[in-house]
């Protein structure tokens, strides 16, 4: 249990998580759009990151994995 609550830091994953579901989603709940090219770059390296196939599709579990690495990759850099 934290004592003094005014000094929990969220860690950068929930502050990441927050911010995605602030976000509006598509009717497959997905909340950024890869067809730009900022993202679609970030994508890439994720996938290479995570030793995937450019080429290959990702599945649910893996497009959430990436939304939410890609916003606290943001984060991070904010």
């Amino acid at each position: 249990m934290i004592r003094d609550f005014m000094a929990f830091e969220a860690p950068p994953e929930l502050l990441a998580r927050m911010e995605l579901d602030r976000m509006p989603a598509n009717r497959n709940g997905y909340r950024l759009d890869i067809s730009r090219a900022e993202i679609r770059e970030a994508l890439d390296r994720w996938k290479r990151q995570e030793k995937i196939p450019v080429s290959d599709p990702l599945s649910d579990r893996q497009r959430h994995e990436f939304e939410l690495w890609y916003m606290t990759e943001k984060m991070e850099k904010k």
